[in-house]
Parts: C-alpha cells; structure tokens; sequence
C-alpha cells in the first residue's frame, strides 16, 4: 500500500500569493490554522511523473486521488492508496477534504452524500509541481504544473446528516478524455 505524506513547511497562504488560485468562502471560521492545511504529498507512484515544456500543450489527466482531510476536530489526516474510509472521526465548522488531480482535467465535480457540491464548498483550487519526490504547490522557480489540488469544505453536507461517502472526478481536458474519480467515507 502506498502512504501519502503531509508535508507542512509552507502553509497555504504563503503558497496562494503567487502559485495558485485561491478562493475563500465567506463561511469560513478563522480558527483554520495555516499549518492545519496540507501543501505537499508524496507522489503516488513514479510513473505518474508528466513531463511538458512550458509552450506545449496540457498534460491529459492520469490521477485523481484525496490526499487529506483536515477538520476542526480532528486536524489533518494522511489518506492512503486503498484507504476506504477516514480512521478519525471528523466534524466541526469545517471538513475540508483536498482532491490532487494529476494533469489537467475540465472541470472536477464533487458529491457528498450523493449529492452534488455547489461551487460555494469549493473553497480553494492550487496548481501544483512535482519537487523531490513530492507534489508539491509550493513551487521552485521555473517548475512546470503538472495539475490542481482542490480544497472542497464538507462539513454542512456532513453535520447535517446528508450522508459520509464523499466522491469526486474529473474528465481529461485533452486526448485521451479519460474519466477518473475517487471516493472516500468521511466518518463523523
């Protein structure tokens, strides 16, 4: 089975200032802490690794996976390759679950609890590198995005007893157009 490891040298706010799109939803409750949300995984498999030139055309999707969930009450938790369901029990005013896709998809939508996800939930959307092993949206000068990490708030869906499977997928933005998704058992 392969592990996933959090890296929490940069904090998402540091990394928004220049690497990504950052979007923050009015709900969002200040007691978030920065070191809380996670920037870095380690790559799944060595295989994944895209290689572009900056003028050429978008890498198609090869991966989707969630990488961590992170919630008031039980702070952030590794999700492994395999891993059907969280080993914490999360709640409180925020459950974020973080979605690493691997290329360039047209669009992720997510569902919890079979139902789908309005853009409000999405409250953050990271382009990402590959450094060291890591994917990484701390990104060294002059590296090349090889896809997005999706930060999706689930805590409404969740304290609100709509159901714990969470899932999301994508669909490649260029040939092949391959449909990937995830799914998870967020447990409350």
């Amino acid at each position: 089975m392969r592990k996933f490891s959090l890296f929490l040298a940069v904090t998402l706010a540091a990394c928004s200032s220049g690497v990504g799109i950052a979007q923050t939803s009015p709900t969002r409750k200040a007691e978030t802490s920065p070191s809380q949300s996670p920037t870095s995984v380690r790559k799944p498999n060595a295989a994944t690794s895209i290689r572009v030139s900056p003028d050429g055309s978008a890498p198609p999707l090869t991966n989707v996976f969630v990488g961590n969930v992170c919630s008031q009450t039980a702070g952030c938790e590794n999700i492994s390759s395999g891993q059907t369901e969280t080993s914490l029990i999360h709640g409180g005013t925020y459950i974020d679950v973080y979605v690493w896709e691997v290329g360039y998809g047209d669009g992720e939508t997510a569902k919890q609890g079979g139902n789908i996800l309005g853009s409000t939930y999405l409250v953050g959307k990271y382009a990402f590198c590959e450094s060291g092993g890591y994917y990484t949206t701390s990104c060294p000068v002059g590296s090349t995005y090889v896809g997005w990490l999706y930060e999706w708030d689930v805590a409404y869906y969740v304290e609100n007893n709509f159901g714990e499977l969470f899932a999301a997928q994508d669909t490649s933005a260029v040939y092949p157009y391959n449909t990937y998704s995830t799914s998870l058992i967020i447990q409350y």
